[in-house]
Order: C-alpha cells, then sequence, then structure tokens
C-alpha cells in the first residue's frame, strides 16, 4: 500500500467522510463502531468513531482514484 492512500467512508445519509486524506487506519476490532485514525510514528490520532449501523461502506482512495472518480460523492460507480 502506498504512503498516500487512504480511508473514506459512505454513511447511511449519503455523506461521504474523507478526513481530508488523512484516515490512513480503520480499527474494525469493536462490536458497535468502527474507528477511523491516523497512524503515525508516536501512535494514533482518533479521527472519527461511528457506529456500525450508520456505515454502508468504507472506500480505499486507491480504489476511487483508479475509478477515475476524484469528484465521488455517494452512490454508485
Amino acid at each position: 500500500s502506498r504512503m498516500n492512500d487512504y480511508y473514506m467512508v459512505v454513511l447511511k445519509n449519503g455523506i461521504t467522510m474523507d478526513f481530508k486524506g488523512l484516515c490512513n487506519m480503520v480499527d474494525l476490532s469493536a462490536k458497535t463502531a468502527i474507528i477511523f485514525g491516523h497512524k503515525e510514528d508516536e501512535g494514533v490520532k482518533p479521527l472519527a468513531i461511528i457506529p456500525r449501523e450508520n456505515v454502508v461502506y468504507i472506500l480505499n482512495s486507491f480504489f476511487v482514484n483508479y475509478k477515475n472518480d476524484s469528484d465521488y460523492e455517494g452512490g454508485e460507480f
């Protein structure tokens, strides 16, 4: 995975959160929520903790950029 890859999350209300390209870690270990974070040498800074029921799917920027869809705002590819 390249250093500039990052994660985005699409929520059930139609909002896509890109975390300004800072989210390079997704923690799926909790049963009720997903933690999105920025991992650095010093550790992980949490960016958001989102209840699982609010999440439609999680995207990697490489996939979106590969699809030539830099203006992606949610919905179908």
